[in-house]
């Protein structure tokens, strides 16, 4: 088995994707292990009480391989719907104004 990164717990992780997610190492008392699924989840900030149990690991670490931060998607989604929100209303003050002359 062979690590293509050793994670340093003080330093930003790398992006984890599905082809390289089983070879990062994390350090421990007497040497180095893999990322455990629970770890993996808490990277891509998932809540808790998410949980990937029912799957065998490799195939729970190939998912979140291919996942994106949760965290991530909520801000570009609410960045998104504030720009709709602006379009709108924006488009009504030109409908407003126009309807005035």
């Amino acid at each position: 088995f062979e690590f293509s990164k050793i994670l340093n717990p003080n330093e930003v992780a790398p992006t984890l994707v599905a082809t390289d997610v089983h070879k990062l190492g994390v350090p421990v008392k007497n040497g180095i292990r893999s990322l455990t699924v629970k770890e993996c989840l808490k990277l891509f900030g998932f809540p808790e009480n998410y949980s990937l149990d029912n799957i065998k690991t490799s195939d729970a670490l190939d998912l979140l391989g291919n996942t994106v931060c949760v965290p991530v998607i909520k801000a570009v989604s609410n960045k998104l719907i504030e720009s709709y929100m602006e379009a709108l209303e924006t488009e009504q003050i030109k409908k407003t104004v126009k309807v005035a002359y």
